[in-house]
């Protein structure tokens, strides 16, 4: 493409020098002021083509001749509001947000973050309002208490070191109290004890 372009610009030059080596003094002038005319309006077509493109851009010429954008009004892009999250779906970020907050009472546990979701879906608040609610912050925290409370007691009553699992729990407990699985133990452990006191 390169190479055609030279050779098309070569055959023109060569065409140039031809028509002007068998001219007189006036007859170059002549073609000298029509290229130079021809010239002179294709700059101006130029210039014009360019401003109407810069104006376009929304561009102005300033005193100096230099261009210079111009802001409009309608031009300036007004940042658009954050969209609530749908229902159900929790802003991780701001959840972040509110637990690093050192006064602020943590959501960390999967039984909170459900228990957020489902207050959410439930009560048409947006998270941020929830999180800012005193009575639902109580709520989380009684929620977290009670959750440590379970957490923190045995899961046997019994004092004695006996267990719901040891068979010497369920031997003095009415039959009906004692669990499937345990019956057969408790009736054979039944069994042993008269057969030792009849052997005695």
């Amino acid at each position: 493409m390169e190479q055609e372009n030279n050779e098309v610009i070569a055959s023109q030059n060569d065409q140039t020098e031809n028509e002007l080596e068998g001219l007189d003094s006036d007859a170059l002038k002549e073609k000298y002021q029509k290229l130079n005319d021809n010239f002179k309006e294709i700059s101006d077509k130029n210039r014009q083509l360019f401003e109407r493109a810069k104006k376009a851009e929304g561009f102005e010429k300033d005193e100096d001749g230099t261009w210079i954008k111009i802001i409009r009004e309608k031009d300036i892009k007004k940042p658009e509001a954050k969209k609530p999250a749908k229902s159900g779906e929790l802003d991780y970020g701001l959840l972040a947000f509110h637990n690093s907050k050192s006064d602020s009472t943590r959501i960390e546990h999967e039984e909170d973050i459900e228990f957020l979701k489902n207050e959410i879906e439930k009560s048409g608040k947006t998270q941020q309002e929830l999180l800012s609610n005193k009575y639902f912050l109580e709520d989380i925290k009684g929620r977290q208490e009670e959750r440590e409370l379970k957490s923190a007691t045995p899961s046997h009553s019994s004092r004695s070191g006996v267990t719901k699992k040891d068979l010497s729990y369920w031997m003095n407990r009415p039959y009906a109290e004692v669990p499937q699985d345990m019956r057969y133990k408790i009736l054979d452990a039944i069994k042993e004890r008269e057969q030792l006191a009849t052997h005695q």
